[in-house]
């Protein structure tokens, strides 16, 4: 019974980020490492024969979101969710064969880990609903973006470039094509990327007010100023490095800098896909074989 108090912390925790993602972009340390410890107390208990190989996932998964969170991708509550989730619920097999049941479904999952269904699945969801909310922003910009029709065009040339991989799933797995929209949608947008940190995103804050949440916009920060504070491709850094960042700004008389701001909230999307992987193991291959 044990591994249902670890699937309700991870539920409960996972909406609870979710909610303060939503209504103020954050996510508070505390019950986010609270969360993780009770992933690694839980491991030899519920997770007894498989222990070494659940922290060496979680270990993985933190390097690989940590990556991700230096190119200002992810945010660091994003990959320290993403861990926790690992410890909690390595995979579906151990766990979730009662909670689908619980819903009359057979869960349909193969052999990796749960956490990487939960990072697609949250993926697609996000690729299909914000790409359009992006354009439809920049839209309303389009006087101020340089070669806004050749950018759309380009980006339609991308979009067309998943279509012929649709098209080849279609033939043998004709509902599959759905999972290619978010794709079509995400190429499209591709080449508007700086300009959605430049005329959405870019706000000027102060270098003393900087944190390891903040994301450089690098993208509009001038040349000369990446020089002289050493910048060149990571966006974002650690508490250690943001001390050095300031000390280095004070040097050369810096007392602003370009960040982005009211970036989308991605923790909503973790959610909605823990959830929906819960009861079907992994929703994509669910779909992919239910349409066989």
């Amino acid at each position: 019974m044990i591994e249902y108090l670890a699937i309700a912390i991870a539920v409960l925790g996972t909406a609870y980020f979710a909610k303060t993602d939503y209504l103020t972009g954050y996510l508070p340390d505390g019950p986010m490492h609270a969360m993780i410890l009770s992933g690694i107390a839980f491991v030899p208990f519920v997770y007894s024969g498989i222990v070494l190989e659940v922290y060496a996932l979680a270990a993985v998964v933190f390097a690989i979101g940590f990556g991700f969170y230096t190119l200002g991708n992810l945010g660091g509550g994003d990959v320290k969710l993403f861990t926790a989730l690992a410890l909690l619920l390595p995979f579906h097999q151990s766990f979730g064969n009662s909670i689908s049941g619980l819903f009359g479904v057979q869960a349909q999952t193969l052999s990796y880990p749960f956490v990487i269904s939960i990072f697609v699945l949250s993926g697609l969801l996000f690729m299909a609903v914000m790409p359009l909310m992006f354009f439809r922003k920049i839209m309303g910009k389009r006087k101020k973006v340089e070669k806004f029709e050749l950018k759309t065009q380009r980006g339609v040339l991308l979009a067309a470039l998943v279509v012929p991989l649709a098209m080849l799933w279609y033939q043998y797995i004709s509902f599959a094509v759905v999972v290619f929209f978010p794709l079509v949608f995400a190429m499209f947008i591709m080449p508007f990327k700086s300009d959605f940190v430049k005329h959405i995103f870019a706000e000027k804050k102060l270098v003393s007010k900087l944190d390891d949440d903040d994301v450089l916009a690098l993208e509009v920060i001038p040349q000369h100023v990446k020089n002289k504070l050493g910048l060149r491709w990571r966006k974002t850094f650690t508490t250690g490095e943001i001390k050095s960042l300031v000390r280095k700004a004070g040097k050369h008389g810096i007392k602003t800098i370009m960040v982005c701001e009211n970036m989308p909230k991605f923790v909503p999307y973790i959610f909605t896909a823990l959830l929906l992987n819960l009861v079907f193991g992994d929703l994509i291959v669910y779909v992919l074989f239910s349409a066989l």
